[in-house]
């Protein structure tokens, strides 16, 4: 109860009765994490109700209170205070942890408590406008976030009217600024937020008095109301975030002149199966949205952009065209489960793949060095997707997971392709230097993705991550950045493994050993790209509802965890050149230990080991590590007693 600075007694008496007293408490120890983590499974409809109600005068409160302090710096302090911890209570109503909570109440209690506490969150900003010496400030939670701008002006009189939407009677609006305030305002920090622009806010003709006052803009995000402030009519969605803004009184509606409007662009939430958009703004007498004042000026599947004549709290209602579902529920929760056990075995098998590829020299030729970065490039995609697909509570680190994610896997169907493309240049007897092949390789490999996503993220960076993971949005176009490379990959790799088996089948004098080895190699390659290639397949259809996505959803889980058993089977385990040199490595036992009788030849392979492994990942030969040291006959030591066969 930081605002009450006086007495806590005195604070707990001008709130009220002892229920009251008790709603006070709850209210500010929600900003404690302890509390919040003890009352995750403990909340109930009646502690957010009465929050709810005793947050208006709670802030009334702290208003009169701040008021009294005479000390400029101790009140921006104790309303700076306030206000956050105000701001972070109200958060945690919104949480999605709470939202079942709001759901167990009825339609009009529910509605009601909604529209208080998102006008009193409101509110909150402009208080601290009141009181804090800063022209401007940002506040972001999880769940909303708040902008004001607080600036000095001379009085005007302005044509600017309020209209007071408890008794729609007209008042003369409050002095605007000169110059005017930023017009556009975008909260970044949320996936999706919407745009507000307003229009300049000239304050015409200046009249010759020089009074001063005191203009406070703020602006407003929320991501949960659309839910909470839904339509009972199952077949209308609230398809945006929330995003509003008020001059001086989030209570009084700001009228503007019909040639120049306010303008949202809303970028829509659910883009299957929805239609028919239509701009709204939320009445706070009538507890519903309204259309009043508002009209559509362009839409598209990915957005819609509306123009206000006055300013309150907007977004965008639809109609639900098709079935909108989410997975929820056991199946889901199994599916997690399922997901993580998976995804984990599959990195474990990358991580000793990529070890065995690495690790011994006599296993180093362009084609397992495909295999190696193949497996870096899985085992790194498959990391990320396990720790961050569901991070969505930060925008910008889920955009980032998204887009990791993106050049990752395009990455290994890059690999993939080279596969089936090295095999093609064994077969045809492509004579190039390794090395210089190689340097190719890398080059695409890395780079072709990187232009790839560089270019789809510069363009439509909103569509990395969604409400729901952090992925690219399927529904939107840009998922064609994904699926177009990957589609083209396929069907070259299968061109380059036709070619190659039919160059195989046709050569009667090969060698039947070299032969054989060959059509093994094809063997696999196929097999992979056909695992790869499923997987995506079914990856694709999880976005179709019902319980067909679900199936789905189950196949690409389960095919998306066995990647990395299979190359490990298939490339380590079945590979007769690969398993004897590790079965000769286990057999020796652990090789390239210290001479304890020779510190300096102790670091000297301490160090030559290190570098080959660090350098391993890179491909380079072997030959060419070693002149990172003086003893040259060391390196070479260590590396047979390593990998002699």
């Amino acid at each position: 109860l930081d605002f009450c600075y006086i007495d806590h007694t005195l604070c707990l008496e001008s709130i009220g009765t002892p229920e009251n007293h008790r709603f006070l408490l709850f209210l500010f120890l929600l900003n404690e994490e302890p509390f919040r983590s003890t009352l995750s499974r403990q909340l109930y409809g009646g502690d957010i109700t009465g929050s709810v109600s005793l947050s208006s005068d709670v802030l009334d409160l702290a208003r009169s209170q701040f008021g009294n302090l005479d000390d400029r710096n101790q009140r921006q302090t104790r309303a700076s205070n306030f206000t956050e911890s105000f701001g972070s209570s109200g958060d945690y109503l919104l949480s999605p942890k709470a939202v079942p909570v709001w759901d167990e109440l009825t339609h009009s209690v529910k509605i009601d408590h909604a529209s208080t506490l998102m006008s009193v969150l409101e509110q909150s900003a402009l208080l601290l406008a009141d009181y804090t010496i800063d022209q401007h400030k940002k506040l972001q939670y999880d769940n909303w976030g708040k902008d004001f701008v607080a600036t000095f002006c001379n009085a005007i009189n302005s044509k600017r009217k309020f209209i007071d939407q408890s008794f729609m009677s007209s008042k003369f609006s409050p002095p605007i600024a000169q110059p005017s305030p930023p017009t556009t305002v975008q909260f970044s920090g949320f996936n999706l937020s919407p745009i507000i622009t307003l229009p300049p806010l000239d304050p015409g003709q200046q009249q010759p008095s020089l009074d001063r006052s005191r203009l406070r803009l703020g602006y407003y995000v929320f991501t949960t109301f659309g839910q909470l402030l839904g339509q009972t009519d199952s077949q209308t969605i609230v398809n945006s975030h929330v995003i509003g803004a008020s001059v001086d009184d989030a209570t009084r509606s700001l009228s503007l002149p019909d040639n120049e409007p306010a303008t949202f662009t809303f970028y829509h939430l659910v883009k299957n199966g929805v239609s028919n958009p239509r701009c709204v703004y939320w009445d706070l007498d009538q507890k519903m949205w309204n259309t009043n004042g508002c009209r559509m000026i362009s839409t598209n599947g990915e957005a819609t952009q509306c123009a206000c004549n006055h300013l309150t709290s907007f977004a965008i209602l639809m109609d639900v065209s098709g079935k909108v579902s989410q997975y929820a529920g056991t199946a889901a929760a199994a599916l997690d489960v399922v997901s993580i056990i998976g995804c984990a075995l599959s990195v474990v098998c990358l991580a000793v793949s990529l070890f065995v590829f690495t690790f011994f020299k006599s296993l180093y030729n362009v084609r397992n060095t495909i295999h190696r970065n193949l497996c870096l490039s899985l085992m790194i995609a498959e990391l990320v997707f396990m720790i961050g697909i569901d991070r969505t509570e930060n925008a910008i680190g889920c955009s980032v997971v998204a887009l990791l994610l993106h050049y990752f896997f395009l990455v290994a169907f890059c690999w993939m392709l080279l596969e089936g493309y090295q095999l093609y240049l064994m077969l045809i007897q492509v004579f190039e230097s390794d090395k210089t092949r190689l340097l190719l390789y890398y080059k695409f490999s890395y780079g072709f993705p990187a232009v790839i996503v560089a270019v789809s993220a510069g363009v439509t960076w909103h569509n990395y991550g969604t409400d729901r993971y952090c992925w690219i949005d399927t529904s939107s176009s840009t998922l064609w950045a994904f699926v177009g490379p990957v589609i083209g990959i396929i069907l070259a790799n299968i061109v380059f493994l036709a070619i190659a088996l039919k160059v195989v089948l046709s050569v009667k004098s090969r060698d039947r050993n070299d032969r054989d080895r060959i059509l093994g190699w094809l063997k696999g390659s196929a097999t992979l790209l056909c695992l790869l290639g499923v997987t995506w397949v079914f990856g694709f259809l999880t976005a179709v509802s019902g319980i067909g996505g679900m199936v789905f959803a189950w196949i690409f889980t389960i095919l998306n965890c066995t990647q990395g058993v299979f190359i490990l089977v298939l490339h380590v385990l079945m590979n007769s050149k690969v398993r004897s040199t590790v079965v000769r490595w286990l057999r020796g036992g652990v090789c390239c230990l210290p001479d304890k009788t020779n510190a300096n030849t102790n670091r000297r392979r301490n160090a030559y080991i290190l570098n080959y492994l660090f350098l391993g990942f890179l491909g380079f030969n072997a030959e060419l590590w070693s002149n990172n040291f003086q003893n040259k006959g060391d390196a070479k030591a260590a590396t047979e007693a390593c990998f002699s066969s």
